[in-house]
């Protein structure tokens, strides 16, 4: 094989490669989304999240126009 035929191949692999590693990256960093219905206290908010989910990124108590409370967690996607 030529030379510049190996170059250009190297390069288009080395490529590929980055923008694999990229995507995955990029997909991975999706948060998810639960709630539980009915009165909310931050504490109680947090510690359900952390029982439920096992680790706690953001939990947040949320009140609606209609005056509904719940507590809504975030955590991370698994793959």
């Amino acid at each position: 094989m030529k030379n510049a035929f190996k170059l250009s191949l190297i390069g288009f692999v080395m490529l590929t490669i980055l923008l694999f590693g990229e995507m995955v990256i990029a997909q991975k960093g999706k948060p998810c989304y639960s709630k539980k219905m009915g009165t909310c206290e931050t504490k109680s908010c947090k510690a359900y999240c952390v029982k439920k989910h096992k680790k706690d990124l953001f939990s947040t108590c949320i009140t609606e126009k209609d005056g509904t409370t719940y507590c809504r967690c975030q955590y991370p996607c698994p793959p």
